[in-house]
């Protein structure tokens, strides 16, 4: 059983660790795409339909974040509160597993991918009808589009 926990607790250390290495890998390549024109990581549904993803202006919030502008990064994408919760909601029940020895201790709560996808399309769709219907466009890059 010991041995068990101890190969759980190294799991759980080493998916942290790409947690934090893909978050700064988003960084970077964001810091990058500001002064580099990068084709590859352009939104399909921006450039194509002229719609905000559920994801779209979470650049922009994450550097606002990191400025401590709270205001701001909700305004270009409050999604991102949410998805920021659940990552920490399923790394402390992972943790919380992890210490008490369970196997399952990785797999991600069926709630959690319930309500992450209704929310998910209810964002998507909310906050585009938002625009094309009264024109309020939080982040500004396309009520131009639709008015």
């Amino acid at each position: 059983m010991e041995k068990n926990r101890k190969r759980l607790i190294g799991q759980f250390f080493l998916m942290n660790a790409a947690f934090v290495a893909i978050a700064v890998a988003f960084v970077l390549i964001a810091l990058l795409k500001q002064r580099v024109y990068l084709p590859i990581f352009e939104c399909v549904s921006y450039k194509f339909f002229h719609l905000y993803c559920p994801l779209c202006g979470g650049t922009r919030a994450i550097f606002s974040l990191l400025g401590f502008d709270l205001i701001s990064a909700f305004k270009y994408n409050p999604f991102l509160f949410y998805l920021a919760f659940a990552v920490i909601v399923y790394d402390v029940k992972a943790c919380i597993g992890v210490f008490k020895g369970k196997i399952d201790a990785f797999f991600v709560p069926k709630w959690l991918v319930w309500v992450t996808s209704v929310l998910f399309v209810v964002f998507f769709v909310g906050r585009n009808l938002i625009m094309i219907v009264w024109g309020i466009d939080p982040i500004g890059d396309l009520v131009g589009y639709w008015r």
